[in-house]
This record gives structure tokens, C-alpha cells and sequence, in this order.
């Protein structure tokens, strides 16, 4: 995934999505399956391979949840990181329009992290600095290592403050998931990276990685998450429908077909009525589901066994993308037989 200039621009969100299938309502994992989180999680690794933005998006609510349980001592360690500190002074006479629309972005969720949750503890215990992620497996890093990939950050300017609360887990994420060489780096573009690396050197607030975290909620939000909703929605293997999008080509050449032979005799353009029962109708290779999958025949695919669809609003949006296929196919088919019905007969037999 290589870097580029700018982030991705994701695409425009679909608006025909039911409220029940939102993005808020997948992520709380309220909805059941085949949109369910697991399934947004599976969709993301095998069909769009970028389930590291998930993964991320997830670590980081979390992170949150738990930063806003420590006390106020440990988070006076890691004071919000304010971007203007990694830039050149300006004049302060320069405006940029998309420069303040992100400030101010930025700012309201500052805020929204720095209120005490209201699930948490009245007497919260101290978190130390053992903890990791749990999507995170490889040994612990240095400071240095992880800046080492950037050629563009000194690390001599700084030192590290390892008394600050999850400075090692804030570490080991950053290694994985925002350095350019990371096993699971994000897409994300060379001044949000640069950014978040500056920032986690001085701090271990939430603030550090915020730029990471909008690109990955804005991925996420605009482009996955409707495509897994459209792919949800199709609830059927690669194999069926390309079997059923064969069926309706030979359906539709037979039915041209019939109506041609009927022009072409001497029969009653009435014949050519009976023609509208013509109708529409990551890396994960070795995994066992796949060598079972694979040793499957095509008829043994496309009549593959089937899975009822749990969730009710899925059903009924598959429900009404049928009627209006029918609907459209069958008032094209009433169109095509009422234009044969003019064409005279070729009394060829």
C-alpha cells in the first residue's frame, strides 16, 4: 500500500442504506448476521484486503474508553498533542479554509475525549504500561525503532518519556500501523504519517494519533462500509452469480429467439403473447474452509448450501431490490411483446 501525496478521497456514501444497517449500528455490533461486526471484519480481509483500518479504528475507541479511566496525574503525564507544534511558525496573516475545517474538527473530538466517561469507575485503578493491544503479537520496540523507517524525523531531538501512561503500547501500535515500513501500515498520506509519528515521540494522549484515526473513520465510514452492505445484500458466492447473470443472458436470447421464429411463420401474431412467461429471474490461502471450497465442482457451487438471513432489515432490502427487478423485467417484457405484436407476420413455414 504505498504512500501518496494526499489521503484517498473515499467515495460518496450510498443514501438507500436502512438506518438499521448504518455504519454506527455495525460498529456497536447491533446488527445481526450476515452484517454483523464479525462479517464486516471477514468482508474487510478476504474481499477488500484492508482489514487493518478496522482494526485500528477499533484499537482506538478503546484507547480512548481506557485513557478516559485514568487519573488525573497520569494524564497530566501526556498533555493533548496540538498539531501546530510540528509546523514552521506562519504568519499569522495566512488562512487556510481546509486548515481551520480540520482544526475544528480536530477540536470537538479533543473534547469529546478529554470528558471523564460515564461508565467508568468513581474510584478507577491506575493502568500501568504492560498492557497491549490485543491485535498486536510482535515484541515489544523502542522509541528509536519506530522512527528509525522515516528518514525525514531525527530522533535527537527528543527524549522519550517512558513514565508516561501506555507509552509501550502506544509504541508497539504505532510500529504496526503507522510507520511506512509496518506489517499493517495505513493508507494513509506523508503528512498525516509524518504528523503522527512527531506526535507519539512527546505523547501517549489519544490527540497523537487523531489524523490516523479520521482517515481510517472516513475510509471506513464512505467506502467500505457500503460496499460491504451491497456485498451483504447479494448473499450469494462469486460462482452463483455469475451462474444466474448466464441464465438470464441465455433466458433473454431464447425469448429474442422465440419471437423471431414466430415472426418468421405464418402463425398468429397472438402467438407471440405467450412469450411474457419469459421473465427475469489478507492472506488466507491455507485456511481448511478453503481446500474444502476449492475441491467443490461448479454445479456443487452454484447449488451450494444456503444460510437463512438473520437480520430483518437485510431481508426486507433484499425483498424490495427483487420486486423492482421483477417489476422493471416484467414491464420490459410487456413492452417488447406489444412492439411484436406489430411486426407483420413473414409466412416463411
Amino acid at each position: 500500500m504505498p504512500d501518496s501525496e494526499h489521503a484517498p478521497k473515499p467515495k460518496t456514501q450510498y443514501g438507500d442504506i436502512p438506518a438499521e444497517l448504518s455504519f454506527e449500528e455495525v460498529i456497536k455490533n447491533r446488527t445481526a448476521p450476515p452484517c454483523s461486526l464479525n462479517d464486516f471484519v471477514d468482508y474487510l480481509f478476504y474481499v477488500e484486503h484492508n482489514a487493518e483500518t478496522l482494526q485500528f479504528f477499533l484499537w482506538y475507541w478503546d484507547y480512548i474508553q481506557r485513557w478516559s479511566s485514568l487519573l488525573p496525574r497520569q494524564k497530566a503525564l501526556s498533555p493533548p498533542w496540538d498539531p501546530e507544534q510540528a509546523t514552521e511558525p506562519r504568519s499569522r496573516f495566512i488562512k487556510y479554509s481546509h486548515k481551520r475545517e480540520r482544526s475544528l474538527k480536530m477540536n470537538k473530538v479533543l473534547a469529546i475525549m478529554e470528558m471523564d466517561s460515564e461508565r467508568a469507575s468513581l474510584d478507577p485503578s491506575p493502568q500501568d504500561d504492560t498492557g497491549s493491544s490485543p491485535v498486536i503479537t510482535s515484541p515489544i520496540a523502542s522509541p528509536t525503532a519506530i522512527l528509525s523507517p522515516t528518514g525525514s524525523i531525527k530522533p535527537s531531538d527528543w527524549q522519550p518519556f517512558t513514565i508516561q501512561p501506555n507509552r509501550t503500547e502506544l509504541s508497539r501500535i504505532t510500529r504496526h500501523y503507522i510507520c511506512p515500513s509496518a506489517p499493517r501500515h495505513l493508507r494513509l498520506s506523508q503528512k498525516d504519517r509524518a504528523a503522527c509519528l512527531r506526535a507519539v515521540q512527546h505523547t501517549t494522549h489519544p490527540s497523537a494519533l487523531l489524523p490516523a484515526f479520521l482517515t481510517s473513520e472516513a475510509t471506513l465510514r464512505a467506502h467500505s462500509h457500503p460496499a460491504f452492505i451491497r456485498w451483504a445484500r447479494r448473499n450469494a458466492n462469486p460462482s452463483r452469480v455469475l451462474f444466474l447473470r448466464i441464465l438470464g443472458c441465455l433466458l433473454l436470447l431464447l425469448g429474442v429467439a422465440v419471437d423471431v421464429i414466430l415472426i418468421l411463420s405464418g402463425l398468429s401474431a397472438y402467438w407471440r403473447v405467450a412469450l411474457q412467461v419469459f421473465g427475469p429471474a489478507n492472506e488466507y490461502a491455507g485456511e481448511a474452509w478453503m481446500a474444502g471450497y476449492e475441491s467443490k465442482g461448479l454445479v456443487g457451487r452454484v447449488f451450494d448450501e444456503t444460510v437463512v438471513v438473520q437480520n430483518q432489515a437485510l431481508a426486507t432490502w433484499q425483498d424490495r431490490a427483487v420486486f423492482f427487478a421483477l417489476l422493471w423485467g416484467g414491464a420490459g417484457s410487456a413492452a417488447l411483446t406489444v412492439v411484436s405484436l406489430f411486426v407483420p407476420s413473414g409466412s416463411l413455414f
